[in-house]
């Protein structure tokens, strides 16, 4: 997590990377008449069921899938979504508006209906189907009603640059056993 969203809650650090331990196995085996379990390391994560690239630092008008789970309703209360069930949407990203109140000055857009409870939902570039792999080039942070009619019409992710990176880079580097 970047000091400046914790600190100041600005929103062009709307991000965190966690570093999951190894899983393991419970094998069980007789010892004198007692069953007893030795652990068998399982491997990482990303190892075994798959994972996401990362990429930073591209060009700021990118097709994206963003992905997540909205709850939330819109600005006039009516709710289409549950949570329960994944959501997408698919653009092209540009540039949003700064919002001094939110400390946004680098966050990047993509219009989309998807409501709150979506936030923290990735945005991945080079996204294939048949895969379900992409490159992870940003995260859902922000919903906006940007026409003013009372309706969410696009999402906006902080824009990954170098510092994204170092973040990122500094979680990966947490190796937990």
């Amino acid at each position: 997590m970047h000091d400046d969203f914790v600190a100041r809650g600005d929103y062009d650090y709307d991000y965190a990377f966690v570093n999951v331990s190894s899983g393991f196995t419970l094998t069980p085996r007789k010892d004198r008449g007692v069953t007893r379990y030795a652990r068998t390391p399982a491997g990482r994560l990303g190892d075994n069921v798959g994972g996401q690239g990362f990429t930073w630092n591209r060009s700021p008008k990118v097709t994206v899938f963003a992905f997540g789970y909205p709850a939330g309703p819109h600005p006039d209360g009516d709710r289409p979504f549950t949570g329960r069930t994944m959501k997408w949407c698919y653009g092209r990203s540009a540039p949003m508006p700064a919002v001094p109140k939110h400390d946004i000055q680098e966050h990047l857009g993509i219009a989309c209906g998807m409501t709150s409870g979506a936030g923290g939902g990735p945005w991945l570039m080079g996204y294939k189907s048949a895969t379900r792999t992409g490159y992870l080039n940003g995260i859902s942070s922000v919903t906006w009603d940007s026409d003013g009619n009372d309706r969410y019409d696009r999402i906006s992710s902080p824009y990954f640059n170098g510092e994204t990176y170092e973040v990122y880079k500094t979680a990966a580097n947490r190796w937990t056993p």
